[in-house]
């Protein structure tokens, strides 16, 4: 096996990364398999990657940068609106990114700092979604309501996108619009 250079081992490196994660586990993964996939040594993967977590990092690179536009576009929106902005614009980063998210759940504790950027969105989702000053009631509403935009993406992936994204969304107007 060569140390190869060229601009498609990265991308090679990464999808044969992704594959493993979700059939054998992030744990469970080594980096002489994933040079093995690929048909490198492991020296030339550490080339491209310092770590196992680097090329974790990367591939939940997208999805978070997709989220965090979604909060941005937020952040720039009257407060009434923003609470949808958020819930829909998350809602869409998560079927957009399917194969990260569910790669993220096959890795189990995601790794810092990819695990800290999540916690930073989820902290300013909530604040848009819950509204400004929200008591513990809408706070713990709008988590719920996070958690629900990822896990029906995952769980019924082969179902078509806009059936899930319209119970998505009913369950996510039950939760929120409920007056007690």
């Amino acid at each position: 096996m060569s140390k190869a250079r060229t601009p498609g081992s990265r991308s090679r490196i990464l999808t044969t990364a992704a594959d493993l994660f979700l059939s054998r586990g992030y744990a469970d993964t080594s980096l002489s398999q994933i040079a093995e996939g690929v048909g490198l040594s492991k020296a030339s993967v550490l080339y491209h990657f310092s770590s196992k977590d680097q090329i974790l990092m990367e591939l939940a690179e997208p999805l978070l940068a997709a989220c965090e536009q979604v909060l941005e576009t937020a952040d720039a929106t009257a407060p009434d609106s923003a609470r949808w902005v958020v819930v829909e614009g998350l809602l869409d980063a998560s079927f957009d990114h399917l194969r990260i998210l569910t790669v993220a759940g096959a890795a189990g504790a995601v790794r810092d700092p990819v695990y800290q950027r999540m916690i930073a969105i989820n902290q300013r989702a909530v604040v848009h979604i819950a509204g400004s000053g929200a008591g513990l009631r809408e706070q713990i509403r709008a988590s719920a309501v996070l958690t629900l935009l990822a896990r029906p993406v995952v769980f019924h992936q082969h179902e078509p996108r806009d059936a899930v994204r319209r119970e998505v969304l009913d369950a996510a107007h039950l939760l929120l619009d409920r007056e007690s």
